[in-house]
């Protein structure tokens, strides 16, 4: 039993299908897998996902583990703008007017883990909270 299982993050294994990967090297998830953080659990992040959280990251052409925390963030804020302050599910097109990833740099290439933020686009600042 894993320690996420113990503390109740994640369904038992057998049931689930989850799988433990190295952690010696980088992620080498399955073409049905997608790769999650032990600390993203730890500090609250939960399956299923709300179907934005997997849609914004595909369009971009990213995964989960793509997004650092604050990028996380960004996409529940906005799902709870939607959903409970403007009563509708969240919509693509106002993500894009207001918000947009942003590549952390990183010396030598693009960062496996963590790499990608949300920033709120500039000339729309007045228009978010």
């Amino acid at each position: 039993m894993s320690i996420l299982e113990k503390k109740g993050f994640l369904p038992r294994q057998p049931e689930s299908g989850w799988r433990l990967e190295d952690v010696s090297g980088a992620p080498n998830p399955r073409g049905d897998e997608v790769v999650v953080l032990t600390p993203f659990y730890e500090r609250g992040f939960g399956l299923p996902l709300h179907p934005f959280m997997w849609g914004v990251p595909f369009f971009y052409g990213l995964e989960i583990q793509h997004l650092n925390p604050n990028a996380i963030l960004h996409m529940a804020c906005f799902i709870t703008l939607c959903e409970a302050f403007l009563g509708i599910a969240p919509h693509f097109q106002l993500w894009c007017y207001l918000l947009w990833p942003q590549l952390s740099p990183r010396q030598g290439g693009q960062s496996l883990v963590g790499g990608v933020t949300i920033q709120l686009c500039n000339s729309r600042r007045h228009n978010y909270f």
